[in-house]
């Protein structure tokens, strides 16, 4: 018998923009340099990913709103000086699910993918807190998403 996490809500957020920087590590600031420029502008970020890898090259990914990305973007560009110039990528939403048994109840996560996967719903982040686990898609299959999601977690009834 198939054990399946019990979800209160799924919500999303559209008009979300992800941006990337990318460089040589020591070549520009650092992630706290760009993360503070892009404070200091009163910008939330809604998602941060970053990565050095074993030649030192470095990536940061963030997503803002859309209203935000230009700030953002520039801020960015500003602060990290020598880098590659950044990539905004445009089109994604956020589709979160939420239980105040998350943090108790393993499965999730798998339950999640699993279902986004089955509707072919590519997952581009993932922010996970002790209530909600969130996932960054393409904006134009949110109600695809919401759909999976409501079945697998059955909110549809």
């Amino acid at each position: 018998m198939e054990v399946r996490p019990q979800a209160h809500r799924v919500e999303y957020r559209l008009a979300v923009v992800k941006i990337t920087l990318s460089g040589r590590a020591g070549e520009f600031g650092t992630v706290a340099d760009v993360l503070d420029r892009i404070a200091a502008l009163g910008i939330n970020l809604s998602a941060i990913s970053s990565a050095t890898t074993a030649d030192a090259s470095w990536r940061l990914s963030i997503t803002v709103s859309s209203s935000d990305a230009l700030a953002a973007l520039n801020a960015a560009r500003s602060t990290a000086v020598g880098m590659e110039e950044p990539r905004l990528e445009e089109g994604f939403a956020w589709i979160s699910l939420f239980s105040a048994s998350m943090r108790s109840s393993p499965g999730y996560a798998s339950a999640m993918f699993r279902a986004l996967e089955r509707d072919e719903i590519p997952v581009d982040m993932v922010v996970v807190s002790d209530a909600s686990i969130g996932c960054l898609i393409p904006e134009t299959r949110v109600q695809d998403g919401l759909r999976a999601l409501r079945r697998a977690f059955r909110l549809d009834r």
